[in-house]
């Protein structure tokens, strides 16, 4: 019989990396259309033997020119301002499968978001990895909780105005997910 190719018998993380990378970045456009943005994010990993720690931010503003048809006016308004974030645990209890937790992180007032806190507990199965070709399919169950605190405060019901509904939302909900990661490098 012949050994199974390198690439399925992937086991836990083999070697122990951190790495953290820091970006940065925008736009501006000038004429009729004007507007402008700036994105800046950071995202961290850290590997050791078994363990698995992931964090990442990103947090995106933008502005632009509006102009209001009835007079003709315009003038600068914000357009995009949210920041998320993530941080996620993962112990390889076995080959190819590990246990997890995931917390995410949402601040959004254009989405109706004061904030979104999101708990992500569960298993996860490496079903085929090559690090040489930067490929990765796998697949994770678990639970999800989500809180949301909604923006503005209170919200009208759009089905009865003379009604508010609650600020708060509280959301259980089962997981199933299949992930494809596939770099070009």
């Amino acid at each position: 019989a012949q050994p199974a190719p390198a690439e399925l018998t992937k086991e836990a993380p083999s070697e122990d990396t951190t790495s953290w990378d820091i970006v940065a970045g925008g736009t501006a456009v000038t004429g009729n259309t004007k507007s402008f943005g700036l994105t800046a994010g950071t995202q961290f990993s850290l590997v050791r033997n078994k363990h698995r720690f992931e964090a990442n931010s990103m947090f995106i503003y933008t502005r632009a020119r509006v102009v209001d048809d009835a007079t003709g006016d315009s003038d600068m308004q914000d357009t995009a301002r949210n920041w998320n974030s993530l941080a996620r645990y993962e112990y390889f209890f076995r080959k190819r499968d590990a246990a997890f937790i995931g917390v995410r992180h949402r601040w959004d007032t254009f989405a109706g978001l004061d904030t979104r806190l999101q708990v992500q507990p569960g298993y996860l199965r490496v079903f085929h990895e090559n690090e040489e070709l930067a490929r990765r399919f796998w697949g994770e169950v678990g639970y999800d909780f989500t809180w949301d605190n909604r923006f503005p405060n209170p919200l009208p019901d759009p089905n009865d105005p003379t009604r508010t509904l609650s600020d708060n939302v509280f959301v259980h909900a089962a997981r199933v997910f299949l992930g494809w990661d596939f770099k070009f490098e």
